[in-house]
């Protein structure tokens, strides 16, 4: 019994889905209920077909996010699987009072990835008169240990900022740091959906001094890095 998410008994009015393969169903067990594809099983899911396993892990993502529109959500780990409806309802008689009070939570909230792209150094472009000779011997090694102190002075400023904006983030939002790529680092946010707006002009105005990143507010995500 593969499952999706858990959510609140009774908080939505439910509308059976296509999941990875068959239709999702809502398996109630006390004040919660579990969003589980009743005959899928994690053997089922092969690492052997990329392809095949990107599609299921988009369809995961899909209806939790669809239910994050209209309840709170608790999204499960991809690949989650119980071996019966009965094990899967004992797990929620032990769990279930702490994902409760997730869920309680989580109310109204929701998650944004915030991405900061560190923008490239410009070093000075060579003179465009050709007619001036190559530099050579003792002002060419000047020029490259100037060039290089720029290199550093830009980098050092750009630590700097992210620094401090990451400071001020954190004094403002609860935050996770998420792991970097080779484009961006990544900041979560968890806020009020009501919050919404007044988080993107804060970042807005963050932006205006801030000139040697460039940053990129995602949507509104079930609470995946807050759980």
């Amino acid at each position: 019994m593969y499952v999706y998410a858990f959510i609140k008994s009774q908080s939505i009015s439910w509308k059976s889905v296509q999941g990875i393969y068959e239709p999702v169903v809502l398996l109630e067990a006390g004040a919660l209920a579990a969003v589980v594809e009743p005959n899928l099983q994690a053997e089922n899911l092969s690492a052997d077909n990329e392809e095949e396993l990107m599609r299921a892990v988009l369809t995961h993502d899909r209806i939790v996010c669809q239910i994050f529109e209209e309840t709170t959500v608790l999204p499960v780990r991809f690949g989650t699987c119980f071996d019966s409806e009965a094990r899967l309802c004992e797990h929620l008689t032990t769990e279930g009072d702490r994902y409760f009070r997730q869920l309680e939570k989580l109310t109204g909230r929701a998650e944004y990835l915030l991405e900061a792209i560190p923008q490239p150094f410009n070093q000075e472009k060579p003179s465009s008169d050709t007619t001036a000779p190559p530099t050579k011997g003792r002002d060419y090694f000047l020029q490259k240990k100037r060039l290089h102190q720029q290199r550093l002075n830009f980098e050092q400023q750009q630590e700097q900022q992210w620094q401090d904006f990451i400071n001020a983030i954190a004094s403002k939002y609860p935050i996770v740091q998420g792991k970097a790529t080779e484009d961006a680092e990544r900041i979560y946010l968890l806020i009020p959906r009501s919050q919404e707006v007044a988080l993107v002009e804060w970042v807005a105005q963050q932006q205006q001094n801030i000139d040697l990143w460039e940053f990129s507010l995602g949507n509104a995500v079930p609470a995946y890095h807050f759980l």
